[in-house]
C-alpha cells in the first residue's frame, strides 16, 4: 500500500485561530460537565423515561387523534442518554476516539474520530489530505449525528463513553482493545451496582484529556509528540504540566461524581412512576373505575410541554380543594351570633340529669 512521507497533525487542519476556537470551545464546555457529573448526568439525572403505558394511556384520557399524536411524538423524542450522553456523543464524534498512531516515527497523537480518519486515510495512502475549510463539515457531520444519537438512546450514550474512555488508558494496542471491549460491555450491562463505577472510570477521563487538549488549542502549544516518549517535548515543562493537570482533572473529577451519585444519586420521577404503576397493577380494571394514576412530568414536560397534550384525564372522580373549603364568616356575623343568645344563668339551656 503507497504511503505519503509527509507528517500530518493536530495543526494542519486549523488554518486560523477562529478555527481553533470553534473546536476547542464546545469541547472545554462538555469535558467539564464529563469530567466532574459525566455518569451522573447519563445515569441518575437530566434524563428522560417513557412512562408506562398501562398508567398514563387510560381510554378517557386518549381519544382525541391529537392526544395520541403529542403521545407519540414525545416518545419519540425522548432524551434517554440526558446530558452526560450528549456530551459523551459529541467527545466520541466530535473528539475523542484517542488514538496515537505511528507512521514513519512521526507520531498522530490523541484527536476525535474525525480527525482520527481525517489524518490516518492521508498518512497510509496517496490521497489529499483535507483543507480547513473541507475538515469543518466533517467535524460537524461526525460530531452531530454522535451527539443525538447518544443523546436520545441510552444504551448509545453508555457504548460513546466506554468506548471513547477506556480506549485512552494504555498504549498497548491489544490492551487497549481487550479493555476497550470488556469496559464498554461492563459499561452497557444493567447492573447499578457496577455500571456507575465503570461509567464514572470512563467519563472522568475522557473528559479531563479534552480539557487538557483544550488548554493546549487555547495556548497554541505543539501537541506534535509532546506526550511520546522519543518526543523532542518529552519530559519537558510543557509535558509536565500538561500531565499534572490531567491527573488532577481526572481525580477531582472522579471524586466529584462519586460525591453526587451517593449525595443525589437515581432518578426520583422514574422511581416515583415505577411506584404508581405497581399501585395501579393492583387496583380493578373495570372502565367505570374512578381516578387515574399519572406520574410526574419530566422537567421538559413541566416548562415546555402543551397542558393539552397532556395525558391527565380532566374527569377525575374526586373532590377538588376549592370543593372542600368552607367560607369563612365576616366578624360582624359572628357578633350577632354571639349576642343574640345571652343566657340568664350558666345552667340555662341545659336539661339536669334525671
Amino acid at each position: 500500500m503507497p504511503v505519503n512521507d509527509t507528517d500530518y497533525t493536530l495543526s494542519s487542519l486549523f488554518s486560523s485561530y477562529r478555527y481553533t476556537l470553534a473546536y476547542a470551545l464546545p469541547l472545554l464546555l462538555l469535558s467539564i460537565v464529563l469530567t466532574f457529573a459525566g455518569a451522573f448526568f447519563t445515569v441518575d439525572r437530566s434524563h428522560t423515561f417513557a412512562p408506562q403505558n398501562d398508567v398514563v394511556r387510560s381510554p378517557s384520557s386518549t381519544n382525541s387523534m391529537l392526544k395520541k399524536l403529542g403521545i407519540r411524538l414525545r416518545n419519540i423524542f425522548l432524551l434517554e442518554g440526558g446530558i452526560g450522553g450528549l456530551a459523551s456523543g459529541y467527545v466520541f464524534g466530535g473528539m475523542h476516539l484517542s488514538v496515537t498512531v505511528t507512521v514513519d516515527e512521526s507520531s498522530i497523537g490523541a484527536v476525535h474520530l474525525s480527525t482520527f480518519l481525517a489524518l490516518i486515510v492521508p498518512s497510509k495512502t496517496n490521497q489529499a489530505p483535507l483543507s480547513a475549510a473541507s475538515f469543518l463539515p466533517v467535524w460537524i457531520i461526525s460530531a452531530l449525528v454522535c451527539t443525538l444519537l447518544a443523546g436520545r438512546w441510552k444504551y448509545a450514550a453508555l457504548a460513546a463513553a466506554g468506548i471513547a474512555g477506556y480506549i485512552l488508558e494504555f498504549n498497548a494496542s491489544t490492551l487497549t482493545s481487550i479493555l476497550t471491549l470488556v469496559g464498554a460491555v461492563m459499561c452497557l450491562m444493567p447492573l447499578q451496582k457496577y455500571q456507575h463505577a465503570f461509567l464514572r472510570v470512563a467519563t472522568s477521563p475522557v473528559g479531563a484529556f479534552g480539557m487538557t487538549l483544550s488548554i493546549v488549542l487555547f495556548a497554541c502549544i505543539s501537541l506534535e509528540r509532546l506526550w511520546i516518549s522519543y518526543g523532542d517535548g518529552w519530559n519537558m515543562s510543557q509535558e509536565k504540566g500538561l500531565s499534572a493537570a490531567y491527573c488532577i482533572f481526572l481525580l477531582m473529577g472522579a471524586a466529584c461524581d462519586w460525591f453526587l451519585h451517593n449525595k443525589l444519586g437515581e432518578n426520583p420521577d422514574q422511581k416515583w412512576d415505577t411506584y404508581l404503576t405497581e399501585c395501579a397493577a393492583t387496583l380493578p380494571n373495570e372502565a367505570g373505575h374512578a381516578g387515574t394514576f399519572t406520574p410526574l412530568t419530566s422537567f421538559w414536560s413541566h416548562h415546555f410541554g402543551y397542558k393539552d397534550l397532556d395525558p391527565i384525564a380532566k374527569d377525575i372522580v374526586f373532590t377538588t380543594d376549592a370543593e372542600l373549603r368552607f367560607s369563612i364568616p365576616l366578624p360582624h356575623l359572628l357578633q350577632k351570633r354571639s349576642s343574640s343568645f345571652t343566657p340568664s344563668s350558666p345552667t340555662e339551656g341545659f336539661e339536669s340529669p334525671k
